[in-house]
């Protein structure tokens, strides 16, 4: 196969981020009142009940892109009959990972924070998760800092190493198949799947094991709850 011109990879990256932006406008207008879509439109498949940029969200968004991306330069640039060739070989099973581990830590995270917000009002409690306030910027820079930042506005090692070993992959994804896109979907070093896993697989522990500020009784921290003084009734008296 001929190497594909340099255009079509622009041509169907400027694309796929058209055809987002109709579609985002299009569920703005569309999406009934007072949902996340009528709010966020397309941007709602990575933000968060919080109003927040979800890192789990994202991951999966980002490598469903990114297949299409190649997918649609290997017909628009190969034509049918070397797109068939080259989709002919076998599918890596890194694939199974790359694309349905993150798509497991996002399912993982929701069902944990659904089930915090849900605890939490059977309880009378605040809600852990609470909507961004109006105040807050919610730019591009914004939406950016909250890939790494945690609940409380900190930045966070778990969704650091998460996002980072996430377009290290990535970026080696675009940069292979360029370099042979007549081979298919490219062949991914087992050294960035093992980096890949271990960060999905401590970016779901930090989520499920560790609560946040917010889903503290009264915003306590561990050890406040662990050193306070019984009350009377605890105490038998």
């Amino acid at each position: 196969m001929s190497d594909i011109q340099w255009w079509v990879y622009l041509a169907v990256l400027g694309g796929l981020l058209l055809v987002s932006l109709l579609l985002h406008v299009l569920v703005r207008v569309a999406a009934p009142p007072g949902t996340p879509a009528k709010k966020h439109g397309m941007m709602a498949l990575f933000i968060g009940l919080d109003d927040r940029t979800s890192t789990s969200k994202l991951q999966p968004l980002l490598w469903t892109y990114a297949i299409l991306w190649a997918l649609i330069s290997l017909l628009a640039g190969g034509g049918v009959e070397e797109f068939e060739e080259a989709l002919g070989q076998e599918l890596g099973e890194e694939y199974f990972l790359l694309l349905g581990g993150p798509y497991l830590v996002a399912i993982a995270s929701k069902a944990k924070t659904t089930d915090d917000v849900n605890r939490a009002v059977e309880r009378g409690e605040e809600n852990p998760k609470p909507p961004k306030s109006a105040d807050v910027p919610g730019g591009l820079k914004e939406r950016i800092a909250e890939i790494v930042t945690n609940d409380e506005g900190s930045v966070d090692l778990g969704d650091f190493q998460y996002a980072a070993f996430t377009l290290l992959t990535l970026t080696f994804f675009a940069w292979a198949f360029i370099a042979s896109p007549g081979e298919g979907l490219p062949a991914i070093p087992g050294t960035l799947l093992v980096l890949t896993g271990v960060s999905q697989a401590a970016y779901l522990g930090k989520k499920v094991l560790i609560p946040s500020a917010r889903e503290r009784p009264n915003g306590a921290t561990t050890n406040q709850q662990a050193t306070r003084r019984p009350t009377d009734r605890e105490a038998g008296r």
